[in-house]
């Protein structure tokens, strides 16, 4: 399976500071676990060709590395955080790419994992408090 759109992808390596241009949701030359997004990183995005104004951030372990490009055909762009191990401030991610849409994938082995669910909890955080900021500023 490939995606039917278009796309650019970049792609955050760990310890770096800014997102390198290239790579791809879909690695053919491999055929196994690095076929899907390279592995893992901190944080990877897609600006697609698809024009409705939606855009979703993944939330995901390595078990989301392989759902991740069936996103790229229904939004114009695709923001994939790696719990485990992005250190950025995912409110401001949402802000930046306009997100429309958040997802989180994980799987139930590791979905009720006390360290998980820190992990979790961390990357998290911002954004909650962040849209609990806006509903109070709105009266609700």
């Amino acid at each position: 399976w490939s995606p039917r759109t278009q796309y650019e992808s970049a792609v955050l390596v760990p310890g770096a500071q800014n997102m390198r241009k290239g790579g791809s949701f879909i690695q053919s030359r491999h055929k196994n676990y690095f076929a899907f997004l390279g592995g893992d990183f901190p944080m990877s995005t897609a600006k697609t060709s698809v024009k409705n104004g939606r855009s979703v951030i993944l939330i995901k372990n390595s078990f989301g590395n392989a759902f991740a490009p069936y996103l790229l055909n229904s939004f114009e762009s695709v923001v994939v955080v790696d719990y485990r191990h992005f250190k950025g401030d995912l409110a401001r991610i949402a802000e930046e790419f306009k997100a429309t849409d958040i997802v989180i994938q994980n799987v139930s082995l590791t979905a009720t994992s006390g360290y998980h669910l820190h992990l979790l909890r961390k990357v998290l955080k911002p954004l909650m408090s962040k849209v609990r900021a806006e509903r109070k500023s709105l009266g609700h």
